[in-house]
């Protein structure tokens, strides 16, 4: 059963260790993707590209979290369909 975007960041907060960074983590990563105009989506998704090492970046948390939240497919791909329905 595929998860929706809540429910998948519910089940991978609840395998952290501190679970209020991770969603910290996770709510600059919606504020950057949502307030950010992404010129290359093609690249960004595949996570290569100026863009997408801006974004990575632009997170000022641990890179062992930074890895496993952004290399989690399920997630990123949910992520990036989420944040174009509310893009500004």
């Amino acid at each position: 059963m595929e998860l929706n975007l809540t429910e998948l960041i519910i089940k991978l907060s609840d395998e952290q260790e501190n679970k209020k960074i991770f969603q910290s983590l996770i709510r600059d990563i919606v504020r950057y993707l949502t307030t950010k105009k992404i010129k290359d989506m093609k690249l960004f998704q595949q996570r290569t590209g100026t863009e997408y090492t801006n974004f990575y970046e632009s997170l000022h948390y641990s890179k062992e979290m930074k890895d496993d939240l952004l290399s989690n497919d399920e997630f990123f791909d949910l992520i990036i369909k989420e944040s174009k329905r509310f893009k500004f």
